[in-house]
């Protein structure tokens, strides 16, 4: 449910648009938030979290996230919304994991 990825510098991590499955915590490196050719902002802080509405609610991303420099993450995988009202295990899992 929780592995550790790579992005190389300007690889595309989340594309506008597409449906959330998951969402990441950023380990090491930039990011920048982009809508239409615009960065809106920026993400450099080790265990920022980032996707998660989407991911969480499975919303369309409204921006995409690309890496700055080198990127490492956390991918937490198709966290259920349902579970986490439900699930008192799922809830432990989200809160050790953040």
């Amino acid at each position: 449910m929780r592995k550790t990825i790579t992005f190389k510098k300007n690889e595309i991590i989340l594309q506008d648009g597409e449906i959330g499955e998951g969402f990441y915590i950023l380990e090491a490196g930039e990011l920048a938030v982009v809508r239409d050719g615009l960065v809106l902002n920026e993400i450099s802080q080790k265990g920022a979290i980032f996707g998660e509405l989407s991911g969480l609610l499975k919303y369309k991303r409204k921006a995409s996230i690309r890496a700055k420099t080198d990127v490492t993450a956390i991918h937490i995988e198709k966290v259920d919304i349902t579970d986490i009202k439900t699930k008192p295990s799922s809830r432990v899992f989200i809160a050790t994991t953040v």
